[in-house]
């Protein structure tokens, strides 16, 4: 994002990718980019909150719309998430009523939006998709819940992965979720009552969990999967500073299945040299290599990146 429009960041430098003006997050999946154009009116009932979608393959933006209509409702929408598995793509926004509503794209184009049975949620959700499997993944009061479906069926669950002293787990705030290559999904939030990570990993009821220490933060993590099971987890430590971790997806494992405890996953954080304003992106490069993204706290994109099999980088400097 740069003036509040999508753009971006090429060796020549930054591209504007058109479209209407966005609110600052975005969510990619297969070869589109989603982002919520808000609408001020003088008049409070005409407020909207749309959903724009860029192919990047045609450079084309369609607007969605929101399952709100427009007026105050419309300002609930929240962020938006994604999935694509590369024959149907899924984008999800909150309900008006706290719920989750979602449109489905097929051969035949886009569905209409969807609200799906199951309780309120935070405001960001996160997707993931492969092979006609989609699973949609949000924050609750008091658990995380899932739905689970094809991208036109859907079935809801709570998850009660495993937390503290045999509770189910409950995070302090939105979480994140990538999917490994043999289906399972990594769900990344922040520990209720401390700025703890808390990691897990499955599917069905199959889920082990592991807590990860962490001196303060409040931004969700960010996840990145790489070559042989790496696993990189990317927010910021109580100084504003990028804090970045790289485990293998083994590690996640320590707990057993099923209901229990999270176990304890002691292990040093590498804390970056600037102050971010919003939660770190990270990517791996087919080599290994690991590269991350951030807006700092003067406004700027700035970046860092380690070769493959090399320590999270502390040195960070401007993408551009």
């Amino acid at each position: 994002m740069r003036g509040g429009r999508a753009a971006v960041l090429r060796d020549s430098g930054w591209e504007d990718l058109g479209g209407p003006a966005l609110l600052p997050s975005l969510a990619a999946a297969g070869t589109r980019l989603y982002g919520v154009h808000p609408v001020l009116t003088a008049d409070p009932d005409g407020h909207r909150r749309d959903l724009y979608c860029l192919d990047r393959d045609t450079g084309a933006w369609e607007d969605l719309g929101n399952p709100a209509g427009a007026g105050p409702a419309a300002r609930t929408v929240g962020q938006p998430a994604a999935a694509d598995d590369g024959a149907t793509a899924v984008a999800c926004l909150r309900h008006p009523d706290g719920g989750l509503a979602v449109r489905t794209r097929t051969a035949g184009g886009w569905s209409e939006w969807a609200r799906l049975e199951g309780p309120a949620v935070h405001e960001a959700p996160a997707a993931v998709g492969a092979a006609g499997a989609f699973t949609i993944v949000a924050a609750t009061p008091d658990n995380i819940a899932a739905w689970e479906g094809d991208g036109t069926a859907w079935t809801h669950r709570n998850l009660d992965l495993p937390g503290a002293d045999g509770a189910a787990h409950i995070p302090a705030g939105a979480v994140t979720a990538a999917q490994a290559p043999d289906g399972r999904i990594v769900i990344a939030s922040r520990a209720a009552g401390s700025s703890d990570v808390v990691l897990h990993l499955g599917r069905g009821d199959a889920w082990t969990g592991v807590r990860v220490p962490l001196e303060g933060g409040i931004l969700s993590p960010a996840l990145a999967l790489g070559p042989d099971g790496a696993l990189a987890v990317v927010c910021d430590d109580g100084s504003g500073a990028p804090a970045v971790l790289v485990l293998d997806l083994a590690d996640l494992e320590a707990s057993g299945s099923g209901a229990g405890d999270a176990a304890l996953l002691s292990r040093p954080w590498t804390r970056g040299d600037v102050t971010v304003l919003k939660r770190p992106a990270a990517a791996f490069g087919s080599d290994g290599s690991l590269r991350l993204w951030a807006l700092a706290a003067d406004g700027e994109l700035w970046t860092a990146q380690a070769g493959p099999g090399a320590p999270p980088p502390v040195g960070w400097e401007p993408a551009a």
